[in-house]
């Protein structure tokens, strides 16, 4: 699914963070800035973009699945409308028990196709939640960068470790 990908590709790049970091102290203040910016631009543009991805997917399974479930209504209100007319007459008794049949089949399709749309939507809520703690994660790289980025500015550019 295109929203595991993204989860696991931030997961990858917040885990080479700090052998990014060690080898950012052999490197002068501002190009290790500017090498950390560019890591952190790189890691978020590839986060929206797999999130938008996985968005638009997760949406367009969403509307596939209302259009099939929109779809059902419609045949069955046809099929309801059909049957109606049909049991006007007496002599037609039997091809409304096959008409009521088939209704009964299209009304379980449609609670099936709730039930699936249901399952989705919580596999969507589980997909939301590892999302957030991704969101969380860079969060607290951001922050630690900004630490960098601090201590850097302060003149603590001659080889220390940041606190």
């Amino acid at each position: 699914m295109p929203g595991e990908a993204a989860v696991e590709q931030a997961e990858k790049a917040v885990a080479t963070l700090g052998a990014f970091g060690r080898w950012l102290e052999g490197v002068s203040p501002l190009g290790a800035l500017a090498a950390v910016i560019g890591l952190v631009g790189a890691i978020l543009a590839a986060l929206v973009g797999s999130l938008f991805m996985m968005l638009n997917s997760q949406l367009d399974a969403r509307f596939e699945l209302l259009d099939a479930k929109n779809e059902a209504r419609f045949e069955l209100l046809d099929a309801k409308n059909e049957a109606r007319f049909e049991t006007l007459d007496a002599k037609n008794e039997a091809r409304f028990e096959a008409v009521d049949e088939r209704l009964d089949a299209m009304d379980e399709r449609l609670d099936a196709m709730d039930e699936r749309l249901d399952a989705m939507d919580e596999r969507f809520d589980a997909m939301d939640e590892r999302l957030d703690a991704v969101e969380g994660r860079l969060d607290a790289v951001d922050e630690r960068l900004l630490s960098i980025e601090e201590h850097l500015r302060d003149g603590g550019g001659s080889g220390g470790q940041p606190e």
